[in-house]
């Protein structure tokens, strides 16, 4: 009887013990999501502690609330980076996890949309913002209100819509000061303050720079303060008065001080190094210029590097001295791929080098930056940056007087630019008709439409004329149904291979399904299977040989073996052949819809952008992109790719 009462005591007390671990767990997570909330409004630089603690509590809490917080601040950490689509994708996976509408719920929509707004993602962009305002139906909030409608004037913002935005903008400041709210105040005071500027309307953009300022103050917001010092900076720069300029980039490197933020100290300092520059003091700017350089070595970021040492080959090259510019942005260009940055930094960065070869007559080195760039553009999701970079290759070759070439890469630029007009004709047309879906300002959508078709007139007779220009000016003519031609058995090439690589792909997945050995390795072949089939391990990015085993209850050796006997090929070649597989579905499934290969990349199981382009490539044999594109003629090819299948295997 003593026995049964202190076993029943024993689990009591355990019970407790969880139960109490729990809630201080939930406890911590709530109050590390205040602080990193608060933290995102300074300019304290702790967001990638934040993130490291974010991790370890991922892992001890199963609560939709507790893992949506965590995954708000890995993407408060993001934006502050301005890597807003994985900021997107985290705000992804905080609202898959929440079911019922909360506070939290509109505090991640009204963020991710603002996001999707900066990206100018419109689709994305309405899908967040309509959902957050049919929470602000269900919780009235004079703050959730006026975002809603503060974020459409950002979206316009983005859009470089400015005229539109400050409506919206507008709207939202004077919902806030009618329920004496400050907070989002100073921001929304300081676009409006950024719209006027782009409309050259000085004395408007600085009234509204200094209303900003005061609600900063007041708000004791420090990230925005420091915004609006460096806007009031650039605009006396653009009137020219830079004694003023001067001033207020002073005022900007105190707070950076201040506030021991060393990226806002240095961006402060080439402030400051741009403004002499302008003035033609080049022995000021240049001192600027390399304490920027010497504050972003300090910190030992390498983007930061790569950026001020980009800020001091474009001073170098203003005064003429090409062979230190080149060195300069030789140096850019490395310690920006050493920080993996964004396709389009890296892009800039070739393009300047480039022009820089070109300008001190290094022509055959200025060929060799731009082919190193092509794989890049590529690569990327944007034809304007490509039709940037055929652009220039065509001014080499024209100084070159190759002709035959310089045709080619004019004609090339040509059509990317039509694709970009295009691509933005679209983007219009379908924010047209959310504007009609809304039932708002028919009449307006009609004149939007006009210009749309008369601005494809435009770029139409533009693109016929500079055509018919260059083909008289060299006396050549491209065979362009050659060239289609070309193409077109390119594409079926790649489709047959493509179907072919599925049978075989076929044939293996029914060979593993086959007992082929004793009764252990057909148990585990069938519990592996079900790992890769079923439950989709794959997916899971630290998945290892040593993680896999643990699953099958075995060693690593057996598997490996397993593995190399079954499928012929080793542990990764195996799990990037799934997550290959996948992302190729979901590529198919949604050809005609605007993806994020990153997306895709992580979604599958991929640790980063790099390793999925890799993988995707030495796999499929081009890149995801190239894939895309492939889907999207497949349709128009389809009756072509029936003969083109073997008869037998």
């Amino acid at each position: 009887m003593m026995k049964a009462v202190f076993t029943f005591l024993l689990l009591l007390l355990i019970f407790g013990c969880v139960n109490h671990s729990d809630s201080t767990i939930d406890t911590s997570i709530d109050q590390l999501y205040q602080e990193a909330k608060n933290n995102a409004k300074t300019l304290n630089e702790k967001q990638d502690h934040y993130c490291k603690l974010v991790e370890a509590y991922l892992e001890r809490t199963d609560k939709p609330e507790s893992i949506a917080k965590l995954e708000h601040i890995k993407a408060l950490n993001y934006h502050k980076k301005r890597e807003l689509d994985s900021a997107l994708v985290c705000f992804d996976r905080a609202l898959s996890v929440l079911n019922s509408d909360s506070e939290l719920k509109y505090d991640l929509l009204i963020n991710a949309a603002r996001d999707a707004a900066d990206l100018t993602l419109h689709e994305r962009f309405e899908i967040y913002l309509s959902k957050a305002e049919m929470l602000v139906k269900k919780i009235p909030n004079p703050q959730y209100q006026a975002d809603c409608i503060g974020a459409r004037g950002i979206y316009h913002m983005n859009d470089q819509k400015y005229s539109q935005a400050i409506p919206f903008l507008e709207k939202a400041d004077s919902i806030l000061a009618a329920n004496s709210i400050t907070n989002n105040r100073d921001y929304y005071h300081y676009l409006m303050a950024t719209s006027y500027r782009y409309q050259k309307s000085y004395a408007q953009a600085f009234e509204h720079l200094l209303k900003s300022k005061e609600i900063c103050l007041q708000n004791r917001n420090t990230f925005q303060l420091l915004r609006v010092y460096k806007s009031l900076a650039v605009l006396y720069r653009k009137q020219k008065r830079y004694d003023e300029a001067i001033k207020w980039h002073e005022k900007e490197l105190n707070l950076a001080r201040l506030s021991e933020a060393p990226s806002e100290i240095r961006a402060a300092y080439e402030g400051l190094a741009i403004a002499y520059t302008e003035m033609n003091d080049w022995t000021s700017a240049e001192y600027f210029f390399n304490l920027s350089l010497e504050e972003a070595i300090k910190t030992d970021n390498a983007e930061a590097i790569g950026v001020a040492l980009t800020n001091m080959a474009n001073f170098s090259s203003r005064r003429g001295d090409d062979q230190t510019a080149i060195r300069y942005f030789k140096e850019a260009l490395e310690h920006k791929q050493k920080a993996h940055v964004s396709g389009f930094s890296l892009m800039r960065s070739y393009l300047f080098l480039g022009k820089a070869y070109a300008n001190s007559g290094q022509r055959s080195l200025a060929r060799e930056t731009f082919e190193q760039a092509r794989p890049l553009a590529d690569s990327m999701e944007s034809a304007h940056w490509k039709s940037l970079l055929y652009k220039e290759i065509y001014e080499l070759y024209k100084v070159e007087e190759n002709y035959p070439l310089a045709i080619q890469y004019i004609t090339e630029y040509l059509n990317l630019r039509n694709e970009a007009d295009n691509q933005e004709s679209e983007k219009i047309q379908n924010e047209l008709m959310v504007k009609y879906e809304t039932r708002e300002k028919d009449q307006q959508i009609a004149f939007e439409q006009q210009e749309v078709k008369t601005a494809q007139r435009i770029s139409i007779g533009v693109t016929l004329l500079l055509v018919l220009i260059v083909a008289v000016g060299v006396l050549l003519v491209l065979n362009k149904r050659i060239r289609d031609s070309a193409v077109q058995i390119i594409y079926r090439q790649h489709l047959q291979s493509q179907q072919k690589q599925e049978f075989i792909n076929q044939l293996i997945k029914e060979k593993t399904i086959t007992p082929q050995n004793n009764n252990r390795d057909n148990h585990l072949l069938n519990s592996l299977i079900q790992l890769l089939e079923q439950e989709k391990i794959y997916r899971q990015q630290d998945l290892s040989l040593e993680i896999l085993a643990s699953k099958l209850g075995t060693n690593n050796t057996y598997v490996s073996q397993l593995i190399n006997k079954e499928f012929g090929c080793n542990f990764n070649c195996l799990i990037n052949r799934y997550r290959i597989e996948y992302c190729k579905r979901m590529i198919k499934e949604k050809s005609s819809e605007s993806l994020l290969m990153k997306e895709i990349g992580f979604e599958a199981g991929f640790a980063s952008q790099s390793t999925f382009y890799k993988a995707f490539k030495d796999e499929v044999g081009i890149t995801p992109l190239q894939f895309q594109r492939t889907m999207l003629v497949r349709g128009a090819e389809s009756s072509l790719d029936c003969d083109l299948l073997p008869k037998t295997i």
